[in-house]
């Protein structure tokens, strides 16, 4: 269960408490089983309460940026993102600081040339897995599946409450646990 948190406080939280939870503790303890359900079911949350939230609060230059890292495996070199992104070197500079904040993306030194990779609130396969589905929706081999996706989508609206921070507003579903959170 450790490993599987991979150093994210919110990840080992959601796996003990599922941990928790399946296994009946503190009647029984947590055994291979559980743990192992734990995990999963920890990564479906983020899959579909946090990844995919932040996911569909990123721009369409935000996604390029995810989109030439994943292409690159993950991690790209700033001046190859700086040629494949259609931005001025001041705005990619201020929007790679936002995804930075936001936990979308790590860079290895504060160096404006310093390596760019995908953070943990966007891992490789999550990035991977959102441009396919945007690729097939764009090429128009699944309406279906289009229809679907925007009625999941547009069924949870935002919450949209107003933060104290200047001019922020939460960014989570409506009816969301716990606090509420901005970009």
């Amino acid at each position: 269960m450790a490993d599987a948190t991979d150093g994210f406080a919110y990840r080992m939280q959601l796996i003990g408490r599922r941990a928790w939870t399946i296994s009946g503790a503190p009647d029984r303890p947590v055994d291979m089983t559980s743990a192992e359900m734990a995990v999963t079911a920890a990564e479906r949350h983020l899959r579909t309460q946090v990844y995919s939230d932040i996911w569909d609060s990123l721009d369409q230059i935000d996604r390029h940026v995810l989109r030439v890292a994943a292409e690159h495996g993950g991690t790209v070199p700033r001046s190859t993102l700086g040629a494949a992104v259609p931005a001025s070197a001041s705005s990619l500079a201020t929007r790679l600081n936002r995804l930075r904040r936001l936990g979308v993306i790590t860079r290895d030194a504060d160096s404006p040339q310093a390596d760019v990779r995908l953070g943990t609130l966007a891992p490789l396969d999550f990035v991977n897995e959102q441009l396919e589905e945007a690729a097939s929706l764009e090429s128009g081999a699944s309406a279906e599946l289009a229809v679907s996706v925007a009625a999941r989508r547009t069924a949870a609206p935002r919450c949209g409450r107003r933060l104290k921070t200047k001019d922020a507003y939460c960014i989570l579903r409506a009816g969301h646990s716990g606090n509420c959170r901005s970009r």
